[in-house]
């Protein structure tokens, strides 16, 4: 069978464009996911993708991306052997887009304008550049949308139809696509981290924990008075699971009272980037991040998803679990309701459970198809 790389003289040179490097785990683990879709598609690629601050993984192994002067770092601890090119080092960035064949946006959610105008831009220009360069450009598993203003989806409607193939995670973003570049070649599939996954199911101990996954930010007064209450009344061991380390934790651990009823937190880098067994069992997830969400959903832990993006909402609808709907930070929300909710979770923990059994391996399935896009 002829890959596309065989149709080359030399490896491909792909270069990976994602919001990578900011301790997320979420992220990191779709930069992963992404180099493990890349690898499965062609036979020996170099990979180059954007990091922050790739100096602080490796600093003895600088490395030079596709051959440029310009030094990214190579790692082959993290991802195998890929080079880090900086991310706010334009030169750099500029050059190994220009010897790269691929451009590749490996998954998330980004191409939109509810975080900043300023973050839309910064991505944009990957996709501009690269048709200047006239390179093949592939959107793998993204997370369109919202955009507010005009500029945004004009610009987005006016580059969205030069890409290559585009591959999106969830039906908002299809109909999305869909509007803005009628004729594109665009599949259904979903997120990058149910790529190749493998679904376990967590052991049940006499007194299993309750997980709890917060964003630093995004969090009114509102829904911490809702999870003081329910941390006071249900009299439940609260576990943090921290997903962007230093950032999420530092936080939490600021606010009084919810966080003296956090017994422990756990970096959530092993148990989702690494796919290790937790050592603490969880009887139900409350969470507030996205990928808090799929890796309950792996483990077959029923959740409860603090819906602060539309993106949280539609998985959580899709697996048949509860959610609030927090996308309008100026509703306050009951101060009981996410007790009610858990009692609900509790009460019917079987039927939440079988829903995720039934569903998510339907979900890694799809996300298996992001291969199509490459045909």
């Amino acid at each position: 069978m002829e890959t596309s790389e065989t149709k080359h003289q030399k490896p491909l040179n792909i270069f990976i464009v994602g919001y990578y490097g900011f301790k997320n785990a979420g992220d990191e683990l779709l930069l992963k996911k992404t180099i493990c879709l890349l690898k499965d598609q062609y036979l020996t690629p170099k990979i180059c993708a954007i990091y922050k601050a790739p100096h602080e993984i490796n600093k003895e192994t600088a490395h030079f991306s596709f051959n440029t002067k310009n030094p990214p770092y190579k790692n082959s601890d993290l991802f195998g052997e890929i080079t880090l090119c900086p991310r706010n080092s334009y030169i750099t960035v500029i050059k190994s887009l220009f010897l790269a064949d691929i451009l590749i946006f490996g998954g998330g959610g980004l191409l939109q304008d509810k975080t900043s105008k300023r973050s839309l831009i910064y991505y944009l220009k990957f996709l501009l550049f690269a048709l200047i360069f006239r390179k093949k450009i592939y959107l793998i598993a993204q997370g369109l949308g919202p955009f507010k203003s005009r500029i945004s989806k004009w610009l987005i409607a006016n580059l969205l139809k030069r890409t290559t193939g585009i591959s999106v995670r969830d039906k908002t973003s299809y109909k999305i696509s869909k509007i803005f570049a009628p004729n594109a070649n665009i599949i259904l599939t979903s997120d990058l981290a149910y790529y190749k996954a493998v679904t376990s199911e967590e052991e049940s101990l006499n007194q299993p924990s309750i997980g709890l996954s917060l964003r630093g930010s995004g969090l009114n007064q509102s829904i911490i008075d809702a999870l003081t209450t329910f941390a006071a009344t249900s009299n439940e061991t609260l576990v943090f699971l921290d997903f962007q380390q230093v950032f999420d934790s530092k936080k939490i651990h600021t606010i009084e009272p919810l966080s003296k009823y956090i017994k422990n937190t756990i970096s959530m880098n092993d148990y989702f980037i690494n796919q290790q067994d937790s050592q603490i069992s969880f009887n139900i997830v409350i969470g507030m991040r996205y990928h808090a969400c799929v890796w309950a959903s792996l483990h077959f832990i029923p959740f409860l998803a603090l819906a602060y993006d539309p993106k949280v909402k539609s998985l959580a609808k899709e697996l048949g679990q509860e959610y609030i709907d927090l996308t309008n930070s100026e509703i306050a929300i009951p101060k009981n309701l996410i007790l009610k909710k858990f009692n609900t979770i509790k009460k019917n923990h079987s039927h939440y459970k079988t829903k995720l059994k039934d569903i998510t391996p339907t979900i890694i399935e799809r996300a298996n198809s992001n291969s199509k896009i490459f045909s």
